[in-house]
């Protein structure tokens, strides 16, 4: 009995770090990723949006999303995040004049940082980190 347990163990030990290597996201693939919330965030955040444009975006983030902007104490699960997009969405909140130009990406396995400003602002650069896992994003944290 000892002997199979102790082969079990080592055969757990052994499948975990692939199964977990099934969750990560190459830089390629993160690259990508951040690219593509970039274009739909900025679609959603358009005049004439509408409901599918949320859909749309949401769609890249997974079951758990979780967002974060500690400069101003929000945390926001992806529920909620979708419930007000869709209600400014429906309600012409969005008028195209947030847009996000990306200025400079640092990308990594499993995650990106991206710097980018709003053109027209007053120029100053913000900063959003995006992790991802496999082909979700899984978690968005903003600084500015």
């Amino acid at each position: 009995m000892r002997s199979f347990l102790a082969k079990l163990c080592l055969l757990v030990c052994m499948l975990a770090p692939a199964a977990h290597a099934q969750d990560d996201t190459s830089p390629d693939q993160a690259k990508a990723l951040a690219l593509e919330y970039n274009k739909r965030m900025n679609k959603m955040l358009s005049a004439g949006s509408t409901p599918a444009d949320v859909d749309n975006l949401f769609a890249l983030y997974s079951d758990d999303f979780v967002y974060n902007h500690p400069g101003q104490g929000d945390v926001y699960d992806t529920q909620y995040l979708y419930n007000n997009s869709v209600k400014y969405a429906k309600a012409g909140h969005f008028d195209g004049s947030y847009q996000q130009q990306i200025t400079r990406m640092i990308v990594g396995k499993n995650g990106v940082v991206l710097e980018w400003v709003v053109p027209g602002s007053d120029g100053s650069t913000r900063m959003t980190l995006i992790e991802t896992r496999a082909d979700k994003i899984i978690h968005i944290k903003e600084f500015w």
